[in-house]
């Protein structure tokens, strides 16, 4: 008896009622005989058309297929140099220093990182199957692909990048700090290496990036950076969201044909990083024709005591600044000693109605000029307060006579 003659069976043994009151487990609904059938039919049609099960690649025939070579059982190097993809890389301190946060960042040498990953969600289950560096050597740039054909794999291909990168060497990552290093530690750890090891200095270019033009642009995805800042579309481009399926592929089927597209893809955005450092670091110094956020820029100078930096950067674009950068300007022209400067925005911008103006001018004038009838037109002019109140006291006091008070 088949299949569908015993299901039609047990329908005729349990009644009409019965037939169909079978649970489907898995889509929470009632299955009758001839719904399984159905199912049944679908899964086989199915399977019949998955593509052809292949024995796994060996390494020698992957590394042939990828342009690289076998290092260890189970892992693959594949090595490429290139000119620089910009002239200012020749110089890679001036790019740093012309990022706000690598001032204090002071390492010998600074490599590129990017990952490829078998889920884009992180976590202990998540493997790096692809691990991709970069750096600046002898007036080319020269990328290094560790790709893992077998999770045995691992453990050398940790050991194999770090030597290569050695200890006195800087990482540069986008969303590295959130993604592409955390895993790498977690994967060292179990992989029973010491995690401390990419425990170096790193910067993060996402964060410039958003520092820059978070507020202009729809995203700040590397796609897009490399769009509107490098002028770069991709053509014919795997999406590193189709990687882990493109590797899963590879490991489980011997369907190793989309590789060599997640090698470029990754290649690729290690020659953007590249690309992209010292344009950053040309709009954060304000040599840009890209104009990013001035008030962002110059506060991410001031954190790192960069006065005058700061000062330039607002200085380039007068028109961009909203009424709290002007302040921030007028602020910074009084610290350096050109309050001639300071004291003409503020007044501009208390004709505009500003009260933090307003104040800063009436402190100026009761503590620096000493003129006290200026600092009280300045002091009636605030909005009503116990602190407005307490001023105009204080300096009616100092005057030597009492102030009338329009309230």
């Amino acid at each position: 008896m088949d299949l569908k003659q015993r299901l039609n069976a047990l329908a005729r043994q349990s009644g009409k009622r019965n037939a169909t009151s079978t649970s489907d487990t898995l889509a929470g609904r009632s299955l009758s005989g001839d719904d399984l059938m159905q199912r049944l039919s679908r899964m086989q049609h199915a399977r019949r058309h998955m593509p052809p099960k292949r024995e796994p690649l060996d390494d020698a025939t992957l590394a042939r297929l990828v342009g690289g070579r076998v290092i260890a059982e189970g892992l693959l190097l594949v090595e490429r140099q290139s000119p620089l993809p910009h002239a200012g890389l020749m110089d890679l301190q001036r790019c740093l220093t012309g990022l706000p946060e690598s001032r204090r960042l002071s390492v010998p040498d600074w490599a590129f990182i990017d990952t490829e990953t078998t889920g884009l969600a992180g976590g202990t289950g998540t493997v790096a199957f692809m691990l991709g560096l970069a750096r600046v050597e002898g007036g080319v740039l020269t990328v290094r692909q560790y790709l893992l054909s077998r999770f045995a794999g691992e453990r050398v291909m940790l050991e194999q990048a770090l030597d290569w990168l050695g200890e006195l060497t800087g990482l540069v990552s986008y969303n590295g700090k959130t993604f592409d290093l955390p895993l790498l530690k977690t994967r060292t750890r179990l992989a029973g290496l010491p995690p401390a090891a990419w425990e170096r200095p790193h910067l993060d270019l996402l964060y410039g990036v958003r520092r820059c033009f978070e507020r202009y642009w729809p995203d700040c995805r590397l796609a897009t950076a490399e769009v509107r800042l490098l002028g770069l579309e991709r053509e014919n481009d795997l999406p590193g969201s189709e990687a882990p399926a493109a590797w899963l592929a590879c490991l489980q089927r011997g369907d190793a044909s989309r590789i060599p597209g997640v090698l470029d893809h990754n290649r690729q955005d290690l020659r953007s990083l590249a690309r992209l450092l010292p344009v950053l670091a040309e709009v954060q110094r304000g040599e840009s024709d890209q104009r990013g956020h001035p008030g962002r820029i110059a506060r991410a100078w001031l954190r790192q005591g960069e006065v005058l930096q700061a000062r330039r950067l607002l200085e380039l674009t007068p028109a961009l600044l909203n009424r709290r950068e002007r302040l921030l300007l007028a602020s910074l022209y009084y610290r350096t000693g050109d309050r001639d400067a300071a004291l003409a925005i503020l007044e501009e911008l208390a004709g505009e109605g500003s009260t933090e103006a307003i104040e800063q001018l009436a402190k100026h004038h009761e503590h620096i000029t000493r003129d006290l009838p200026q600092a009280v037109r300045y002091a009636q002019a605030l909005p009503d307060s116990t602190g407005r109140e307490h001023r105009l006291i204080r300096l009616g006091e100092k005057q030597g006579r009492n102030i009338e008070f329009p309230f």
